[in-house]
């Protein structure tokens, strides 16, 4: 992945009530992760538009006729969610995470962000994707995409949190 965006929400201890949740409502527990998912539908979207078509360099992609470049780094964009607290995590929550599947497409959104290769080849391929869409120190278009639209996913999210606090709350209590 490109690198990381954060955005701090108040988010109550909305990890443990899922938990809890998918025992009593595994249907409900599920609905969470398709609301973010749809919330960053908007991201997703400008990411695969800024995914330059039909390659990013002339010999870019030409590992086969059936291989399209192009649709494969854009259906690789996707959308992840995790409710679950890491051990290292210290209460925080991965609720959403843009990220790119496609090895290629990854190549492409980081290529050029860390030390120079040792290669000439290498070199040489970090100089013409630096040359042509500019040396990335976030990556390309990932990143991008996600501080274009960063005060939407934020409202949208938090919107979205709340609503959830709301009805773990009303399932909660007539779960008791």
């Amino acid at each position: 992945m490109a690198g990381v965006v954060s955005l701090e929400m108040d988010t109550g201890d909305i990890g443990e009530l899922v938990v809890y949740l998918r025992k009593v409502e595994p249907d409900l527990a599920r609905q969470l992760p398709r609301e973010m998912r749809h919330v960053a539908k908007t991201v997703v979207q400008e990411a695969r538009s800024l995914i330059p078509s039909p390659r990013p360099l002339s010999n870019w992609g030409q590992w086969g006729e059936r291989l399209d470049w192009t649709r494969q780094a854009k259906t690789g964009v996707v959308a992840t969610t995790d409710v679950r607290a890491g051990k290292s995590s210290r209460g925080q929550i991965n609720l959403l995470a843009i990220t790119q599947k496609n090895p290629a497409g990854a190549v492409f959104e980081n290529a050029g962000r860390h030390a120079a290769p040792t290669t000439g080849r290498g070199r040489t391929f970090i100089d013409n994707l630096n040359n042509k869409y500019g040396k990335p120190d976030k990556g390309r278009y990932l990143w991008l995409a996600v501080e274009a639209n960063l005060g939407y996913l934020h409202n949208e999210l938090q919107d979205v949190i709340d609503r959830w606090s709301e009805e773990l709350e009303r399932t909660l209590g007539k779960a008791a």
